[in-house]
């Protein structure tokens, strides 16, 4: 996700100009590849308020002295998020603490970093992949196809708490406008977007399967155009009353760079941008299917084809109707699994392997990630619904910070 940078130091007017300038040039120099803009030091609330805040991911503040605590406190409340970076002098750290703080009992979204630490560049690096997720998803819209599906009955309590965590907006969208919207598909949309699938591998599918299915996504790209949104849920299941469905349709959205998910589920999609947001990659959404032995089961009949080392065509699961995507990610590959949940205020994570090379078993979804997760029991025990989401990589650093941006806790597995 994409978002500038912007370089924000903070001093006292009445401290030396040459000690602050020169621990300054010190922290730039150090992390000048990773900003985008700066502004010179400052040192009164009104420069703060000057600053802009459009388009801005987030803001690196070193706190170059002591006596600033209001000054960082002014930048935290323009919503970006805020890297308060403290030094060893100048009484910085005293003031970082101050300010964070007050910071975080107004619920604003700001981390404390050390310079000087080994480790102060690799931890900027991961709060700015954390920041571009907060601030991609927070503020914008999401697009609910249909309603969330009847069964989920604790996901759909999530709504209200999501909208006021991330100052969501929900578009609603009819099923029946996506279908009515698919049948007036040309023809030459469709060829365009077959030619994706030229030589993949059918199992009980057609070529004129596959492009019903196609249509299906160049509608649902539409209402995302419309709608000026990057985000989409749809109630899927109720695309069988029309023979279609819309699994290929969300595969191909993931690919493309979309969050699309399924049977409604809003906090599952919030989950996907959010990983998506702090890996650059597509992510998956499925069904814990089965826990057992250290090992999930994590199962649904979509999947990009970009996480996948293969895959082929077949009917969705349940109904043997459409085209799902059978993937496989690549086996002894790592994995994070997470879940946003927004009732209990708590981002939970895990870092796994895949152990399999292909489908398990014949009584799940199509795609089947079984992976070797050391706390996977935990997922039973302390149950936050059905549904996780996985990216490949480990990005449970970033998902901690990331839950400290949104005020939330944070519970790994």
């Amino acid at each position: 996700m994409g978002g500038r940078v912007i370089y924000v130091p903070i001093a006292s007017p009445i401290h030396d100009p040459d000690a602050v300038r020169a621990v300054n040039d010190s922290i730039k120099g150090s992390i000048k590849d990773l900003i985008h803009g700066e502004q010179g030091v400052t040192t009164t609330v009104s420069g703060v308020r000057e600053l802009g805040v459009e388009g801005v991911a987030a803001y690196v503040a070193p706190v170059l002295t002591g006596g600033t605590e209001h000054l960082v406190l002014e930048l935290a409340r323009k919503g970006a998020p805020v890297a308060v970076v403290a030094h060893r002098g100048q009484n910085s750290l005293a003031a970082s603490l101050e300010a964070i703080s007050r910071i975080r009992y107004e619920g604003l979204p700001a981390h404390l970093l050390m310079f000087g630490d080994r480790g102060f560049r690799e931890s900027l690096e991961v709060f700015l992949r954390a920041s571009r997720a907060y601030s991609g998803v927070r503020g914008s819209r999401v697009v609910l196809v249909g309603e969330p599906s009847p069964w989920l009955i604790y996901s759909n309590e999530q709504l209200g708490a999501l909208r006021k965590l991330l100052n969501l907006k929900f578009v609603r969208v009819g099923v029946d406008e996506v279908v009515n919207d698919a049948a007036r598909v040309s023809e030459g949309e469709v060829g365009e977007a077959l030619r994706r699938f030229r030589g993949a591998d059918m199992v009980g599918v057609g070529v004129e399967d596959v492009a019903r299915a196609v249509k299906v996504y160049v509608a649902l790209r539409r209402v995302l155009n419309r709608a000026g949104a990057r985000v989409l849920t749809i109630r899927c299941f109720d695309m069988l009353d029309y023979g279609l469905t819309a699994c290929l349709a969300l595969s191909m959205l993931n690919d493309e760079g979309f969050t699309a998910g399924c049977e409604g589920d809003v906090p599952s999609a919030v989950t996907m941008a959010l990983l998506s947001g702090v890996s650059s990659r597509p992510s998956f959404m499925g069904n814990i299917a089965w826990v057992e032995g250290g090992e999930v089961l994590v199962a649904h009949c979509t999947v990009a084809t970009k996480l996948v080392a293969n895959y082929r065509l077949r009917t969705h699961f349940e109904s043997g109707l459409g085209v799902g995507v059978e993937g496989s990610l690549p086996k002894g590959s790592t994995v994070t699994m997470a879940r946003l949940d927004a009732l209990r205020g708590v981002i939970r994570a895990g870092v796994g392997e895949v152990v399999n090379e292909g489908p398990v078993t014949r009584d799940a979804c199509r795609t089947q990630v079984l992976v070797r997760l050391k706390g996977g029991l935990k997922l039973v025990e302390n149950p936050m619904g059905n549904h996780y989401v996985i990216t490949p990589g480990d990005y449970r650093r970033e998902l901690e910070v990331l839950a400290g941006l949104l005020n939330l806790g944070y519970e790994e597995v």
